[in-house]
């Protein structure tokens, strides 16, 4: 507010726009992309969209603001595949032959699901071994499909064997 000269009044008003978006993301995990499988939240997921990266809390969420616009997105968790992102809109994109998906945002609020596949192609959960390292190499844990102790002890056998070598 201004009083002028002549003892003119001048108001001048700005107003704001909120030009971001707010996105509000949960990530899961689950076997397979397949709408009847289990589903679980899974926190600890990293996503990126336009280049900046979040995580996820402990309950699977990531709330973050950005402007409006197309942003190519991807997810990670330990060595799991990021099987796809699902908008509020119901689309649902994976990554193609041309690259990421993208999603767009526009709406001053949001919603994306990220999700990560635990299974290989052909529905196996994924072999997680765990390896301690000193003398010898030797396999502490593992709960892939054939993984018994007789399996540690011939993964292990071949394993000095190799380094007899």
């Amino acid at each position: 507010m201004n009083l002028g000269s002549g003892g003119t009044l001048s108001l001048y008003l700005e107003t704001c726009a909120a030009t971001g978006v707010k996105v509000k993301i949960a990530t899961t995990q689950s076997c397979r992309d397949d709408p009847k499988g289990g589903v679980a939240v899974q926190g600890g997921v990293t996503v990126t969209i336009g280049g900046q990266s979040f995580t996820s809390d402990a309950n699977g969420v990531i709330e973050a603001d950005l402007p409006p616009g197309t942003y190519p997105v991807s997810g990670s968790w330990k060595d799991y595949a990021f099987g796809f992102v699902r908008q509020n809109n119901g689309i649902q994109s994976k990554i193609s032959e041309y690259g990421l998906p993208t999603v767009t945002l526009s709406q001053k609020v949001e919603m994306l699901e990220i999700r990560m596949l635990t299974c290989d192609p052909s529905g196996q959960g994924k072999v997680r071994a765990g390896v301690a390292e000193g003398n010898s190499i030797k396999v502490i844990r593992s709960n892939g499909p054939g993984s018994t102790p007789s399996s540690y002890a011939a993964f292990n056998k071949r394993i000095q064997r190799a380094r007899l070598i």
